[in-house]
C-alpha cells in the first residue's frame, strides 16, 4: 500500500537499499515490462552463468514463471561450442 502511494505521488517503490528479494514482486508490479526485459537481457550478457547473486535482482518474466525458472539466469543462456 505504501509502495503504491509512493509511486502514485511520483516517487519510487525502492529506497537506498535497492531491490533485493523483498522487493522483487513490487519491481514486477511497478516497472515497465520493456525496462524489465532490457534488464534481463543485460543480465544474460553480463552474467551468462548466473553466478552473481541469482534471484535477488530481477524478477522472473511471465514465461520464466510458467516454466518454473526461479531467476533470469536459469534460462536463456548463450552457450558456445566446446572443442
Amino acid at each position: 500500500m505504501i509502495d503504491a502511494l509512493a509511486v502514485a505521488c511520483g516517487g519510487t517503490f525502492s529506497a537506498e537499499y535497492g531491490i533485493g528479494a523483498a522487493k522483487l514482486l513490487e519491481m514486477a508490479r511497478f516497472k515497465d515490462p520493456v525496462e524489465l526485459d532490457l534488464m534481463r537481457a543485460l543480465r544474460r550478457v553480463l552474467d551468462p552463468d548466473g553466478l552473481m547473486n541469482p534471484g535477488k535482482l530481477i524478477p522472473a518474466s511471465a514465461s520464466e514463471q510458467r516454466s518454473g525458472a526461479s531467476d533470469i539466469t536459469t534460462i536463456g543462456r548463450i552457450s558456445a561450442p566446446v572443442d
